[in-house]
């Protein structure tokens, strides 16, 4: 089992989760999901993922995946 799938079962809901970020890729778990993108991902893409942290309050402002391969909070000021 990857070590993304045992974190997205220990994420509580609402409001949690993980990013885990290399060059070109990012995982994004969620409580008991999974959600792969990379650099060069298309804006449907990032933005189904906030969709998916919307389902557990997630605010769209601190899901900002596209400017975290830079930045690791861009939302924090």
């Amino acid at each position: 089992m990857f070590a993304s799938s045992v974190l997205a079962t220990c994420l509580k809901e609402p409001r949690y989760y993980a990013h885990l970020v290399s060059e070109e890729m990012m995982l994004i778990c969620f409580p008991g999901i999974v959600v792969t993108l990379t650099r060069r991902s298309q804006l449907t893409e990032f933005e189904r993922c906030r969709a998916v942290g919307n389902m557990f309050k997630i605010p769209s402002a601190e899901m900002q995946f596209e400017n975290m391969f830079d930045e690791d909070h861009p939302d924090k000021e």
